[in-house]
């Protein structure tokens, strides 16, 4: 089941009426989630580009990221750096960015 759907996530209805959408286009529990270690940030990664693609202006990033793990044989970054790189990205709206 989506961690979205899932009892745990959901909240009370008063925590949904003043706490506001994420202005992103990301999906808030998931960013949760890989916040509190509970999402790798590569999943998230993979999420944003499935759902979204290249598109979504604030969800390129992550899906350019998406396409990096998968070259990383290749290319100059490590798993390490990239999973650095997307949790920076998932902090940015977080923090009101």
């Amino acid at each position: 089941m989506d961690r979205a759907l899932s009892g745990g996530e959901r909240g009370s209805a008063e925590t949904h009426s003043t706490t506001p959408p994420p202005p992103h286009g990301l999906d808030s529990p998931r960013l949760r989630s890989l916040l509190q270690g509970e999402l790798s940030p590569r999943a998230l990664a993979f999420w944003a580009h499935r759902s979204h693609g290249h598109e979504l202006p604030l969800t390129a990033r992550l899906a350019e990221l998406d396409d990096a793990y998968d070259l990383t044989e290749y290319g100059d970054s490590t798993l390490a750096e990239l999973d650095t790189e997307v949790t920076a990205e998932a902090r940015r709206p977080a923090a009101g960015s």
